[in-house]
């Protein structure tokens, strides 16, 4: 195990959407043996990686890591030992297929022991393409999981966008992840921050925001689709969205509260793309942590609450029919039995 684990950042987008570009500025950023490019392609030829500053660069060609943490994949991961010590790279950057899930890649390098013991997980970034984001979002439900999936999400071609076009771009992508951080490629000008936003770790779910989600299913954003039938077409189609949810109590017993999350993403986990959580536990001075994907979540003790700082028990959802999960309802059966 290293001492300092390799941080990992997943550079995701739909076909298009300009990842090659956006790894490129990242790379211009750094020095030439610090960043290792994982580039990952179904085509047989990849024409992208012939436009990579890079020389530090693996392709997995005919295939995607989205499916499973296959051997290409994890052999890829271990190739940065090869030259010794000495030239291990600082940073991992995976730029996945603009046909991959997220959350399937999440998964796999969680759950994998061997790579757990050498990377870790930084971020996750998605490149949104704003001339195209309503019809892709109508027509491809993958697009739209990319999206829920981000830590940050890089909007791009915004040129011929007036204020308003761009305005509803941002604000269909906070329906799905309200979470997450947006800014266009336009304006962006610190492409080395994402490589430091560490979004996995205790002290980034600290930074858990409340605000009041508008909890109804995706609408189109661009004017090409904003007709009443294209509006209750996509309305019918998908569901993905944010709830954040503020428990009324002024602590949790975290054995009830472990045994109630266990259950819950046992049961829904398959649509539960990203959670987080901050809890108020008596006679406790650390806040408790929440975090999932999926059903695979942790629950541990964080930061300290601050003399001053108001204790609160906030839980956030990210995910797919989560209107029909119920979810206050079922805390407030149990509310009770949860609060100390």
């Amino acid at each position: 195990m290293l001492k300092n684990r390799i941080p990992i950042t997943i550079l995701t987008g739909f076909l298009g959407a300009g990842k090659t570009t956006v790894l490129n500025q990242i790379l211009n950023t750094q020095a030439t043996n610090d960043i290792f490019v994982i580039e990952n392609e179904y085509a047989e030829t990849s024409i992208d990686t012939e436009l990579l500053n890079t020389n530090n660069l693996i392709e997995l060609k005919n295939g995607c890591v989205c499916c499973s943490l296959n051997n290409d994949f994890q052999e890829a991961l271990f190739t940065v030992f090869d030259k010794g010590e000495k030239h291990i790279p600082k940073h991992i950057i995976v730029e996945t297929t603009g046909l991959a899930e997220p959350g399937v890649i999440l998964n796999n390098l969680l759950e994998n022991t061997n790579v757990q013991l050498s990377f870790k997980i930084n971020a996750i970034v998605t490149v949104v393409d704003a001339l195209n984001h309503a019809l892709h979002l109508s027509a491809v439900p993958l697009y739209a999981k990319q999206i829920a999936y981000a830590n940050v999400v890089l909007i791009s071609k915004t040129e011929a966008l007036s204020t308003d076009e761009l305005k509803k771009v941002i604000q269909s992508i906070t329906r799905i992840n309200n979470d997450c951080k947006i800014v266009t490629t336009a304006a962006f000008n610190s492409y080395e921050t994402l490589l430091t936003l560490n979004a996995f770790t205790l002290s980034a779910v600290e930074k858990l925001t409340t605000s009041k989600i508008n909890f109804s299913t995706l609408k189109p954003s661009m004017a090409a689709l904003n007709t009443p039938s294209a509006i209750a077409s996509q309305t019918n189609k998908f569901s993905i969205s944010s709830k954040s949810i503020a428990l009324d109590t002024p602590h949790i017993n975290p054995v009830l509260l472990d045994r109630w999350l266990f259950n819950f993403l046992t049961n829904n986990g398959d649509k539960i793309y990203r959670a987080k959580g901050i809890f108020s536990i008596e006679n406790e001075d650390k806040k408790l942590v929440f975090q999932a994907i999926h059903d695979n979540y942790m629950l541990d003790y964080g930061p300290v609450w601050k003399t001053a700082e108001e204790r609160k028990n906030v839980i956030v959802f990210i995910g797919e029919d989560l209107h029909k999960m119920h979810i206050e309802d079922e805390l407030l059966t149990i509310i009770e039995t949860i609060v100390e």
